[in-house]
């Protein structure tokens, strides 16, 4: 995955959330990201005013989100 660049409109306005996994047979870290309420401009009387932002992959293109890592690596 190429880095992001301050350009790029995807990252505008996006939170990023890291989920760690840390199991017996290996540890998994998950990346997840959701654009910030506030950045996307709709209007009051709109629902979409009043939902909760939806929570995706981390990743532009849905790729390299997870890795996992075998215990003693």
């Amino acid at each position: 995955m190429a880095p992001p660049t301050a350009n790029d409109a995807w990252l505008a306005g996006r939170h990023f959330g890291i989920v760690i996994d840390a199991g017996s047979s290996g540890s998994r870290l998950q990346i997840y990201s959701w654009k910030d309420p506030r950045s996307i401009h709709v209007e009051k009387s709109s629902e979409l005013a009043y939902k909760l932002p939806k929570v995706e992959k981390g990743t532009k293109d849905n790729d390299l989100w997870v890795t996992k890592v075998e215990p003693g690596e």
